[in-house]
């Protein structure tokens, strides 16, 4: 770490404490767990619903009458006809919300946890993290790239490459509310193939959003298959996963986007 970094020798005890990567418009919020691993997305597109116009048809006709009220003194008189006439017709705007969450359950979890240490390259904008399971090391660095519209996160096992057994973890998606911990809503989640995962949904009826987070698992010396909605993998010595999301605010078929973005990250 350089001087410019933010550290921690614990994983996130709550969101607060998590270390946000960004490319503009896709953001993790990472937690530095080392049983489970939790990445919470943003895609600043998603709203609970589409466009809104909010704006009263009777502002410009009575804006001239406010201000001669102001002008004479009469603020209460002004302040009154400002709220019939000024103030947006519907109480609520739409509500930012979180595009999900990815989870790594880790099956090396059998030695003591030593060494822990993560942390935030604030001129790199570079996430890591070390620690040993047990007399075995882990390394973990993780970004968002601009370029490639992705969050990438890789998790390497050094002394796999020395016929220690390498990484066993599945790969899993959910949809939940930070604040409360409640589950959030989504139209499903499904395994695409057999080392990618989607979650999808729709906010808002017809003129809403619709949202897709898109995982795949590329596993190096390692096995990847699919148990349900999860990826599994067994056997690495080097596992990246690599993430997209993406809204129909900025792409027609966000799904098709997000499998076009992970296959050239891969790449």
């Amino acid at each position: 770490m350089n001087a410019h970094a933010i550290t921690f020798d614990a994983s996130a005890r709550d969101w607060n404490e998590a270390l946000p990567i960004g490319n503009g418009f896709l953001g993790a919020m990472v937690h530095g767990g080392t049983i489970h691993e939790h990445l919470q997305i943003n895609e600043d597109s998603l709203w609970s619903g589409g466009p809104m116009d909010r704006a009263n048809p009777d502002a410009r006709a009575n804006i001239a009458q406010i201000r001669e009220l102001l002008d004479e003194g009469k603020t209460g008189q002004a302040h009154a006809l400002a709220e019939r006439t000024m103030f947006p017709l519907t109480a609520d705007m739409r509500h930012y919300e979180s595009l999900g969450d990815v989870w790594f359950d880790l099956a090396n979890t059998d030695g003591e946890i030593s060494g822990y240490r993560r942390g935030l390259n604030i001129d790199d904008a570079l996430g890591s993290m070390q620690c040993n399971v047990g007399s075995q090391p882990m390394n973990v660095e993780c970004f968002a790239s601009n370029p490639d519209n992705v969050i990438a996160y890789r998790m390497e096992y050094p002394a796999a490459s020395k016929g220690r057994r390498g990484t066993e973890f599945a790969v899993r998606l959910s949809r939940q509310d930070t604040a409360n911990g409640l589950a959030g809503r989504c139209d499903g989640i499904t395994a695409l193939d057999s080392n990618t995962i989607r979650l999808w949904g729709h906010n808002g009826g017809a003129d809403g959003i619709s949202y897709e987070l898109v995982v795949r698992v590329v596993a190096d010396k390692g096995t990847c298959r699919t148990a349900g909605a999860q990826v599994i993998v067994r056997g690495a010595h080097r596992v990246t996963v690599l993430i997209a999301g993406r809204t129909t605010y900025r792409s027609q078929d966000p799904l098709q986007w997000c499998k076009r973005t992970l296959d050239a990250a891969e790449e």
